[in-house]
């Protein structure tokens, strides 16, 4: 791999204060598409990770919001079932 980056070097020259060769002047590295520089990748990670936290933090909310109503079903439900008994007792 190492000859052919010198090879490359040989033919289009050096590069020059972080232009991409053989492109032109003017043109950057993020202009160059399917390139992927480290630092775009890692925020292209990060912006991924970040959906995802938002994404998981909106499911927990709603699975939150799910659990405090059957919670408060099942409450309401043993109060019933513990007046149940008290309200046959006074009928017979």
């Amino acid at each position: 791999m190492e000859v052919l980056n010198r090879i490359y070097v040989e033919v289009v020259g050096p590069k020059k204060r972080n232009q991409v060769r053989v492109f032109g002047l003017g043109v950057a590295w993020v202009d160059v598409p399917g390139i992927v520089t480290k630092q775009r990748g890692i925020s292209r990670e990060v912006k991924y990770l970040r959906e995802a936290y938002e994404a998981h933090k909106q499911a927990i909310a709603v699975v939150e919001e799910k659990v405090t109503r059957m919670m408060h079903e099942v409450n309401e439900k043993a109060e019933n079932m513990k007046r149940e008994p008290e309200s046959n007792k006074r009928r017979i």
